[in-house]
């Protein structure tokens, strides 16, 4: 297939929306089919907007309840999803309604989705390999668990940095789009949350742990599960668009 053929095939995976009659989960499936192709021929987001001669989809506000883990472990689980949201063109804001499992995740509602499939693919492995290391702990268990998790999102983070940059590295004209979706996703953020204030950063307690799980992020796949047909876990509701 042309490069062009690839687009448009991308393209219309991302026009099946609930809003043109397509089910939750058979949206959530071709925008999980659409990043799959993303990866595989090292395509953006951007590029397939440029391509598009339609109105393409507005960026709104996506609610999305993480249900997944307790409360002592959301701090490593937002900052994961804060990373998997920024690099797949969207910017999440924690804490809202004052619920803490409660985040807002600004960007196109077919991003948000590809993005909270990677999230919580993800956050699931991070907690696999972080209850297996920890059982070989004989002290200091819990801050073990949270310190590796933070390592291993530290490393996540810079391998979908690397991948977006490399993306980017592609051509000028890919380079100018990624930065334009990046400014425009930016801008509708400040609209939503003018006031928004920065968060405290994660502070690993043990750094055994920490480096631990630094080299065992590098195991995990930010590609497995996409074009899975489950629902992600947590809730996702469209409040609305500009």
């Amino acid at each position: 297939m042309t490069q062009d053929t690839i687009l448009l095939r991308i393209k219309k995976l991302m026009a099946m929306t609930e809003a043109r009659g397509a089910t939750p989960e058979e949206a959530a499936t071709a925008a999980a089919k659409a990043q799959a192709l993303l990866f595989e021929h090292n395509l953006t987001m951007a590029q397939v907007d440029a391509t598009s001669t339609e109105k393409g989809e507005d960026i709104g506000k996506t609610i999305y309840d993480m249900t997944e883990g307790k409360d002592s472990s959301m701090g490593w689980r937002k900052l994961l999803l804060h990373m998997v949201t920024r690099y797949n063109f969207c910017k999440m804001c924690s804490m809202i309604d004052g619920l803490d499992r409660r985040t807002a995740i600004i960007g196109k509602k077919s991003n948000v989705e590809v993005a909270v499939f990677i999230y919580e693919h993800t956050q699931r492995e991070i907690h696999k390999m972080a209850k297996a290391y920890q059982k070989l702990q004989a002290q200091n268990k819990s801050m073990f668990y949270s310190s590796f998790c933070a390592g291993a999102v530290t490393t996540i983070a810079e391998r979908l940095k690397a991948q977006q940059e490399k993306q980017m590295g592609a051509n000028e004209q890919t380079t100018a789009l990624v930065v334009v979706a990046g400014q425009q996703v930016a801008k509708a953020f400040q609209q939503y949350f003018p006031n928004i204030s920065k968060g405290k950063a994660i502070k690993p307690k043990l750094a055994d742990g920490f480096e631990l799980g630094r080299r065992e992020g590098h195991k995990v796949s930010l590609n497995k599960g996409l074009g899975s047909t489950a629902s992600p876990s947590g809730a996702i509701r469209q409040i609305g668009g500009r």
